[in-house]
């Protein structure tokens, strides 16, 4: 295995994505803390994304666009009820599992 270190990929908003081995990426904020381990780039960005998304939501600058917390704690519970149960039986999966209970 050839080890990169530190090898900075990618640059979202306040996270970068870097590779560290031929593996795994991690996901780190501004001072380099680590986020998590992610093995794809599209789990990385998603993540960096969305913790970007909640930043700028946290801001409460665009709660007209974004939504301010409670609406999407009720949004959030309506979509959520929304989907049939049924709709997620034709995959197998433990978080479907706990959903069923």
């Amino acid at each position: 295995m050839k080890i990169r270190l530190d090898e900075q990929i990618i640059t979202l908003g306040d996270y970068r994505i870097v590779r560290v081995d031929d593996y795994n990426l991690e996901l780190q904020d501004a001072d380099g803390e680590l986020i998590g381990y992610y093995s794809f780039m599209c789990h990385a960005v998603k993540q960096a994304f969305k913790l970007t998304m909640n930043d700028v939501r946290e801001l409460g600058v665009y709660d007209d666009i974004l939504g301010d917390k409670q609406m999407i704690e009720e949004t959030s519970e309506e979509i959520h009820n929304s989907v049939p149960l049924d709709s997620i039986y034709d995959f197998n999966s433990v978080a479907k599992e706990k959903l069923l209970r």
